[in-house]
């Protein structure tokens, strides 16, 4: 069974979405949340409820929830606030929105006969395979040079910047690969739209995994995501005098130590879709 909603159809036995016939590339997670939600349509399903169904036996926070929605949003061009195909009911869940077409598959009869001679198609498999990466030859020579500029002890800020859509995050995830060959630790962290996210979740998780790295960072790094906590529940408080005294140097005390560990050992750290 397939599912046609606007211009979208999802095929779950191809493991693919195809957007005006055009194949729509998306993270398997994307792919089987966005599933998930068109079979379970009729009603509210629970972040816990997706958890337990989409990362079994995975020690993941809600927020991976939070981030595969937000990013499957801008593979279906859902603008900010739009309601439609994807949902939020503020502290239940999400829901699937959009008006569903099932289209069944094809009966054994009208099926087209495959030639004698010729080749079955083989299965597509579950797991997508990575597509070529074209078109951005310059700009990663330029990021490359970058990394080794890191190596060599000459690190500093580089801002990726440009149009939606253009492929900004595939060059991100490569240039971290490269990273990764030449040795260095890759920190990274991404934005949500989402307004479930905790406030400053792209350095939670950077810290996060600069922590698993670096265990003399532990000490420094857990204090730090306990004032992102406190500063998280005073803005929720409506305490905004002190979140707003707080931010810049909490993020200043952040990057004052993440610089001082890489001091010692060179480090990328790559935060996706800041806003």
């Amino acid at each position: 069974m397939r599912y046609r909603f606007g211009a979208f159809e999802l095929d779950p036995a191809a493991y693919t979405l195809r957007r005006d016939g055009r194949e729509v590339e998306m993270r398997p997670k994307m792919f089987d949340l966005l599933r998930y939600l068109i079979e379970h349509r009729g009603r509210v399903v629970s972040k816990g409820e997706l958890l337990k169904a989409l990362w079994p036996n995975e020690h993941v926070a809600g927020a991976a929830v939070v981030w595969t929605v937000s990013h499957l949003r801008k593979a279906l061009d859902q603008g900010r606030g739009e309601e439609q195909p994807l949902g939020t009911i503020r502290g239940r869940g999400y829901r699937f929105r959009s008006a569903i077409e099932l289209i069944a598959p094809p009966t054994p009869s009208t099926r087209a006969e495959v030639p004698r001679g010729a080749g079955a198609s083989p299965p597509v498999a579950a797991s997508r395979v990575t597509r070529p990466f074209v078109g951005r030859g310059e700009l990663m020579r330029r990021l490359e040079d970058r990394v080794q500029s890191t190596t060599a002890g000459h690190g500093g800020l580089c801002l990726l910047h440009g149009e939606a859509g253009i492929g900004k995050t595939r060059c991100i995830d490569e240039l971290a690969r490269t990273a990764l060959g030449a040795g260095l630790d890759v920190w990274s962290g991404r934005a949500v739209e989402d307004s479930l996210a905790p406030a400053f979740w792209p350095w939670i998780q950077i810290l996060r995994q600069a922590i698993r790295a670096r265990p003399e960072l532990r000490e420094a790094g857990e204090a730090l995501l306990s004032r992102m906590t406190a500063l998280e529940r005073a803005s929720a408080d409506g305490d905004d005098g002190r979140a707003q005294a707080d931010r810049f140097w909490l993020l200043d005390d952040a990057t004052r130590i993440l610089l001082q560990s890489a001091k010692q050992a060179p480090a990328l750290v790559l935060i996706d879709d800041l806003q």
